[in-house]
């Protein structure tokens, strides 16, 4: 009988020493999720953000090309009335023009790698 109780009490010890590795485990589980979580959020935040920002860049540049067709059609006119200057001023303002374009396409690009990125980086906190 001695025997048999020592032996219980040595699995019971083996348990409670299992379930204590357990509760270890589990807890620090639950503190990486929590983590990862707030991970997540702030890396939603961020996204939304740069979506934001990337919306605001995207309605900028439909006014810049918006101005910019209508600059065009009026110095178009313009040139139409006035021959002698038409080829110069259209060539002047079609580098300008160009030049305005370029930049906010670099700007868009830049905005689009910035929010590929944000996602990339929240599919990676998922994973």
């Amino acid at each position: 009988l001695h025997e048999k109780l020592q032996a219980t009490q040595s699995e019971v010890h083996a348990l409670t020493l299992s379930v204590n590795q357990f509760e270890h485990v589990r807890s620090e589980l639950e503190e990486r999720l929590e983590a990862t979580t707030m991970e997540l959020a702030n890396a939603k935040d961020a996204l939304v953000r740069t979506q934001e920002r990337l919306h605001i860049a995207n309605q900028r540049s439909e006014r810049v090309l918006s101005d910019c067709k209508l600059q065009l059609q009026n110095m178009a006119e313009h040139c139409m009335a006035s021959q002698a200057s038409w080829k110069a001023k259209v060539e002047d303002r079609l580098y300008e023009v160009r030049a305005r374009l370029k930049h906010v396409d670099a700007r868009r690009r830049e905005l689009t790698a910035m929010l590929s990125q944000t996602v990339r980086y929240s599919h990676k906190l998922r994973s």
